[in-house]
Formats: C-alpha cells, sequence, structure tokens
C-alpha cells in the first residue's frame, strides 16, 4: 500500500470514463479511468454487485516487471461471499463469450503468462483475466 499512498492518481477522462456512484466502493471520488469499454462495463458491474465490496482500476504506473517488459494489470478486486476473496484481474475483449487468449498477440499472452507466475506467489490472492464480473467467481 506504501504505492498507493506515494503516488498521486491523476484521472483523465475520455469516452470509457465511469462516474462513479458509490465513493465508497473505490479509490476514486467522481470517475474511474479506464480504456476500453469492456472496462466501462466491468467497473459498471463493480458498482452494482453487492458480492464486489471495494474495486479499482491500477494506475499505469503500477508495473510488474517481466522478462519481456513491465505489466500493468487491470483491476485490483475485494469479492465477498461465504468468504473474502482477494482479485487481481486483467479485462480483455476478444468478441467471445469468454476471454479467448488465442485471440490475444503474443506479448499480450506473454504478459498474462508471466502476471499469472507472479500473483500466484500470494496465497490470498487471485488474478483472472475475464470480460465480465461475473467471471471472477465460475
Amino acid at each position: 500500500m506504501a504505492l498507493f499512498e506515494a503516488q498521486e492518481l491523476e484521472v483523465y477522462l475520455n469516452d470509457f470514463s465511469f462516474k462513479v456512484t458509490d465513493s465508497s466502493k473505490t479509490i476514486y471520488e467522481e470517475f474511474v479511468p479506464l480504456d476500453s469499454g469492456v472496462e466501462s462495463k466491468f467497473a459498471k458491474d463493480c458498482e452494482s454487485s453487492d458480492q464486489i465490496k471495494f474495486y479499482f482500476k491500477l494506475p499505469n504506473w503500477f508495473k510488474i516487471p517481466t522478462p519481456i517488459g513491465n505489466y500493468n494489470p487491470d483491476w485490483a478486486l475485494v469479492f465477498e461471499d461465504d468468504k473474502k476473496i482477494y482479485f487481481v484481474a486483467e479485462t480483455k475483449d476478444t468478441g467471445t463469450p469468454e476471454v479467448d487468449l488465442a485471440k490475444l498477440s503474443g506479448d499480450e499472452q506473454l504478459k498474462i503468462k508471466c502476471g499469472k507466475a507472479h500473483f500466484n506467489e500470494f496465497d490470498e490472492l487471485e488474478y483472472k483475466v475475464v470480460n465480465k464480473v461475473g467471471q471472477l467467481i465460475e
């Protein structure tokens, strides 16, 4: 958490920015800065889901070094149902009901593979590549 205390969060609005209506569920007060339509839908679903207790789009300075370059995952989330689960999620739209990794570029596939290996080192954290909030618990 020290990284987030030391860095300011800058928000640049674009067509995909999500207007926050429940600021108790995210670190953003007014808008969540986003890069795509799938991210905008994901943010909306996070806010409306009773099971998502907290979510935020990871800022672009949050990078994980990998052998093929830095990787910036999309989301950090706290999910609570019968138990509390912490997620890091990568959202991708491959035009399919679930993310088809084969439709991603080789570079994206490798960074996701590295991200998965990185987050597997943490016992209390799950890493998922999804295009909908509902795919986090499947």
